[in-house]
């Protein structure tokens, strides 16, 4: 379980260069740092992230949304730009990075701050301890989805602070319980609805991202396009009944 919660530090750097209009760090050798301060910083809220362990029941969601609300404003966001709507022991954050048309529709960037729980008995490593070994980040989150949340937030703090526009407004949202009931999520989603009017596109954090091969190279950078979900189905057939050896004559329909 250990081994699956990852991430590969050249990876990270590729995802923050292809996550983003710009390039914002190249891909580093394996076992080697971002070495952009955008990459770094990435870096560094992945594993502020991964150290507080939000998982359900925990109540630490807040904190979390908390420190990253913090980094945001400390980039140049107005106070009133970033929210964190509480939602029972979890909520949810939502950031407006105002563009130069601010009535046309926009486009959402959306990740999640929970994580599955983790049993340090089942781990080679403290999961909620952040450790770098042979250019890996090991951790519960650090992929899933801590990583995305950490290149999408560091890579908005690199574009405020640099003074970049948008076309139009971009809203950032961080649920607070994808992993388990996804109320979160619904509150969310109305949410961006209800204050952008109409949102063009959303780009999830959650799925898809760019990989590199062996010796550090772009390999490939995969973009999802569906995802299959869980549903039940209630059959219900009438039939006027009859004896089991006579079949029944079927019922007219009408004209």
């Amino acid at each position: 379980m250990g081994d699956m919660d990852k991430m590969r530090l050249n990876t990270l750097a590729f995802r923050t260069a292809m996550g983003s209009t710009l390039a914002l760090c190249a891909p580093a050798a394996m076992a080697q740092e971002p070495e952009t301060p955008a990459g770094r910083e990435a870096l560094t809220v992945l594993q502020e992230a991964v150290a507080i362990p939000t998982v359900q029941g925990r109540r630490q969601v807040p904190v979390l949304a908390a420190k990253l609300k913090a980094r945001l404003l400390d980039a140049g966001f107005a106070e009133d730009e970033v929210t964190f709507v509480p939602q029972g022991e979890t909520g949810y954050l939502l950031a407006r990075y105002p563009g130069r048309d601010r009535k046309a529709p926009v486009t959402a960037i959306i990740a999640h701050m929970d994580v599955v729980e983790a049993k340090p008995e089942d781990w080679e490593r403290d999961p909620f301890t952040p450790v770098i070994e042979d250019g890996y980040l090991f951790g519960r989150g650090s992929l899933d989805n801590k990583a995305g949340l950490s290149i999408v937030a560091a890579t908005m703090m690199k574009l405020r602070r640099e003074g970049w526009v948008p076309a139009h407004d971009i809203v950032l949202g961080f649920s607070g319980d994808e992993e388990t009931q996804m109320a979160t999520t619904a509150a969310m989603a109305s949410a961006i609805v209800h204050e952008a009017g109409k949102v063009d596109l959303i780009l999830n954090a959650d799925s898809g991202g760019g990989t590199l091969d062996a010796a550090g190279r772009p390999f490939v950078y995969e973009v999802q396009a569906g995802e299959k979900t869980y549903a039940d189905y209630k059959l219900t057939l009438t039939d006027p009944g009859g004896h089991s050896s006579v079949r029944a004559r079927p019922t007219p329909s009408p004209p």
